[in-house]
Formats: C-alpha cells, structure tokens, sequence
C-alpha cells in the first residue's frame, strides 16, 4: 500500500482497474479497501463509494485471486448495484430474486458478484455462507447499527477473508451503532461492549445518557480500518458540475389517474374557501 501511494502521489500509478479513470481519491480509497482487507468506507454521499469497491475488488481478484464476491444491499438499490458492475467490470453477476425454490437454484449457480437484499441475509445465511465468498461488501451498513435486530445478527454470521463496509453516516444517534458496524469488521477491534460503553459514554445518577468521552482513543482505534472524506477535502480533484435536465412525457397508464386527480385540483383551487378536509385533498 505505501508504495502504491508513494506512486500515486508522484502521478506515475496506472493500475488499470476499470475503464474509466479513477479520481485520486477514488484511486486511494481503492487502495485502501484493498490492502487493509476488512475496512469501513466513511465518503459523503455522492463521492464515488460503489465505484472505488469495484475497483478495490478488480484489485483483489488481481493480487489475492478472490473469485466470490458477495454484495449485501438494501432492496431499494440491489438493482443499481448490478447496473454498475455491468457498466464498469467483465465480470458475472447475479442478483438473487423469487421464492426460496427459485433462490435455491440460484444459489447453485456459478457467478463472480451476487447481490442480495438485507432480509434475504436473514432466510439465506446457510446458502451464502455454503457459497464460501471472499468478499462480502456491505452497502448502507448503517442497516445493522442495532446489533440486537434480527438482521445485524444474521449478518454478522457470514463469514469471509475480506470485508467492505460502505456508510456515508457511521454514527447517526449513539455511539452504539458505531460499535456495531465495527463489530462485522473486527470484533476484537473495540474489545467487549460493556468495557467499551463504560469508557466512552457519561451518565448521570439515573443512569441516562448526558455525553461521550475519550472520543480520541475510539478514532485512534478506528484509524487502520476507517476512511473518510467529505466533499471539501476532495473538491479541487472534481470536474465542474454539469446538469442535465431531462423532460419525461406520461405513460399512456399513468395520464389517466394524473388527469382525474389534476380536474380534481382545479375545483378545490376554484373554491373561495377551503375547509380543512380541502386543503388535505389538495396536499
């Protein structure tokens, strides 16, 4: 890794990983996935996280030959995740759908990226953990920030060499669901959880909650396995921003109810008085 970023500092790395260009950062993000081998993606929202895991895994599959990578991702995104890997690598992928006989044949399948949604972690543990990935990317991990829900508990029984971890928010509430998102990367890395509640949080004499404290010794902890920047830090490497307004027509299906709700509109407007049940209407 310091050799790569001694490369990249001095613009001579060319690592070839997808076939587009790799911001630095972007570049260094990658590397850091790569070499660090079980590690947390911190970037705000819009940076570039999917694309530097992809380019991470290219840099795996390159120097440690992994063959298997499982992606764990919201359902909401389980389909833009197989966009972006058609759209950036060679590589076979799956995304796993239907009943459990459906899912069953498809987990027999050969593949090289399989994309699941969180709750199929829960009924599918066995059959994942069967398929033996190298790799598994777990994408919004702010999904298991309660580690006694169901799904941050089937999660944390897969198992693999190699581990990212991608959240543009590691902590949101309570240093407790930094502790769980850690645990799926290295669960020795901040020791027991009642040690490690005891030393960082404060409470009053009724046992509530008024603060934190040695918040230095947890970021010294989370330095090897934690990166993060934000959009000021890497401004200077990014392009100018480009808008693209794009106008959509209706669908024949949906002008109809459109039209009905729009006539609809029109009268309540044309009312010189709204009840409070019409402006809920218009709402």
């Amino acid at each position: 890794e310091a050799d790569w970023l001694a490369r990249l500092e001095a613009g001579t790395l060319d690592l070839n990983l997808l076939p587009v260009k790799l911001y630095d950062y972007q570049l260094r993000g990658a590397l850091f996935l790569a070499c660090r081998g079980r590690s947390i993606l911190g970037d705000d929202m819009g940076l570039g996280k999917t694309i530097q895991t992809l380019a991470a895994v290219e840099l795996l599959a390159r120097e440690r030959g992994v063959g298997r990578v499982l992606v764990v991702a919201p359902a909401s995104v389980k389909y833009q995740w197989e966009g972006e890997i058609r759209r950036f690598t060679r590589r076979a992928v799956q995304v796993i759908e239907g009943g459990p006989d459906d899912r069953r044949d498809q987990y027999a399948a050969a593949t090289f990226y399989r994309l699941v949604n969180y709750e199929q972690v829960v009924r599918d543990r066995d059959a994942i953990n069967d398929w033996r990935p190298d790799v598994i990317v777990l994408d919004e991990a702010q999904r298991i920030k309660n580690w006694e829900s169901k799904t941050s508990k089937a999660v944390k029984k897969l198992r693999s060499r190699y581990a990212i971890v991608l959240t543009g928010t590691p902590l949101e509430n309570k240093l407790e669901e930094l502790y769980s998102i850690v645990q799926f990367v290295d669960e020795r890395r901040f020791g027991p959880a009642f040690q490690f509640l005891h030393d960082h949080r404060v409470l009053d004499d009724a046992g509530n909650l008024v603060g934190y404290r040695n918040l230095d010794t947890i970021r010294e902890r989370l330095g090897p396995i934690f990166l993060r920047r934000t959009r000021a830090e890497v401004l200077t490497q990014l392009p100018e921003r480009t808008d693209n307004t794009v106008f959509v027509e209706l669908a024949d299906e949906q002008r109809p109810p459109y039209d009905e709700q729009r006539t609809a509109l029109a009268r309540l407007l044309a009312k010189p008085y709204l009840s409070d049940i019409d402006r809920k209407r218009v709402l």
